[in-house]
């Protein structure tokens, strides 16, 4: 009786992790040349991207996968002033009662504060790309890009191009 309890419960934990393991979703697409299309935002959890299938038309396609939460492809981080510090020597010199000169080195902390960083602009960043011949279709296996903000896809190629995204 003991080894068909456990063979069961064996055998429901290999059930279970096989289901969850093959849980997952599937979004296709089609986008247009030279253009930027949403795929999702305003998810509470990261998005793990396994495979991408990209088609082309009738030109050759390429596209992008890009982790950015609106259609703007750049940010602004804005200027904001921080305090550093550096480690110097500072060296003592002076000369005694019976005219010896004594000198000895200090290791010395000091900060600066208020040093200002100045605004950057940086670009979101692609977690993906691939091409494909006219006529045909290329799949990309284990991908594995994490999406944190949002998921667009481009089309950097001047005809139609349809994506599917696994994830």
């Amino acid at each position: 009786m003991k080894k068909f309890i456990k063979s069961l419960v064996v055998a429901g934990i290999l059930l279970s992790v096989a289901t969850l393991s093959s849980f997952g979703y599937t979004f296709t697409l089609t986008v247009n040349p030279l253009t930027m299309v949403n795929v999702l935002t305003n998810f509470n959890n990261p998005i793990n991207v396994t495979t991408v299938i990209l088609q082309a038309n009738t030109t050759n396609a390429s596209a992008e996968l890009i982790d950015v939460p609106t259609n703007l492809l750049v940010y602004t981080t804005p200027a904001y002033s921080n305090t550093i510090s550096y480690a110097t020597n500072a060296y003592n010199v002076w000369t005694n009662f019976y005219g010896v000169v004594n000198s000895n080195v200090l290791t010395e902390l000091i900060d600066v504060t208020n040093n200002l960083v100045p605004a950057s602009t940086n670009a979101y960043p692609v977690r993906w790309s691939g091409a494909t011949v006219a006529s045909t279709s290329a799949t990309f296996y284990n991908i594995n890009a994490i999406f944190t903000q949002g998921i667009w896809v481009t089309n950097n190629s001047s005809g139609i191009a349809t994506i599917t995204i696994n994830y």
